[in-house]
């Protein structure tokens, strides 16, 4: 215990600058009640939890439903996924604090011995697509569409923003376009929303298989996925 004791205080030495020691003093615990509609605590809950709904797309929950299984995860809230939420929070105030990566740590928890270690993650893996286009695999690219916009705008948007061929195009297990068998030319003009059923305010993922450059004949590997949104 004595040695998670000063990990914590080493984490804590990391973070603290004249600013922020005078934030962190301003901090005190909050016990968690559910049954005070007074304090807060159930509508806080209520609200991360249909923020995450929405983003896996889910059946939002009504407050009264949130307050009954708030009570029931009490005994695991106090354990690991308080120990891992606190653990994420320190790496979050790093990301805010805009450290470099020598500050940031890996944690390797478990509870039932109970050990925690922690380890200087490494730099993320690059991979070059083309000159002077790298990706990792965290990134993603976006592109903002609308009702009139057709496949000849996606086609465009990553052959003039990332220097791209594209060649097939799938959403999910469905191909959207597949150079073998379909042409551009007949296609270009067919509407977004409709090839890949969006409604207004709602958004996709797609994989587009690219070369580097028309004569190419090499199909380029880490292309990332594209996250398309109708607006």
């Amino acid at each position: 215990m004595d040695n998670i004791t000063e990990v914590i205080q080493d984490l804590k030495d990391q973070l603290i600058d004249q600013k922020s020691e005078q934030l962190l003093n301003e901090l005190h615990e909050l016990i968690f009640e559910k049954d005070d509609d007074l304090n807060g605590h159930v509508d806080v809950i209520h609200s991360m939890c249909n923020l995450r709904v929405r983003n896996y797309k889910l059946k939002e929950m009504d407050k009264i439903q949130v307050k009954l299984k708030a009570g029931r995860i009490v005994p695991a809230l106090a354990t690991t996924t308080a120990a891992i939420s606190a653990l994420q929070t320190i790496e979050a105030i790093k990301i805010i604090k805009n450290l470099e990566l020598k500050d940031f740590r890996s944690g390797f928890l478990n509870m039932a011995v109970p050990i925690l270690t922690l380890s200087e993650p490494g730099p993320v893996i690059k991979n070059k697509l083309k000159e002077g286009l790298e990706v990792t695999v965290w990134d993603q690219w976006e592109i903002t569409i609308d009702k009139n916009d057709e496949l000849s705008t996606l086609f465009d948007y990553i052959e003039k923003e990332k220097g791209l061929i594209p060649i097939d195009v799938f959403k999910g297990k469905k191909y959207i376009f597949f150079s073998a068998v379909d042409s551009l030319e007949d296609r270009k003009g067919e509407k977004l929303v409709e090839l890949l059923d969006l409604n207004p305010q709602d958004y996709c993922f797609i994989s587009v298989i690219c070369k580097d450059s028309k004569e190419s004949e090499k199909v380029l590997e880490n292309v990332p996925l594209i996250k398309v949104i109708y607006k």
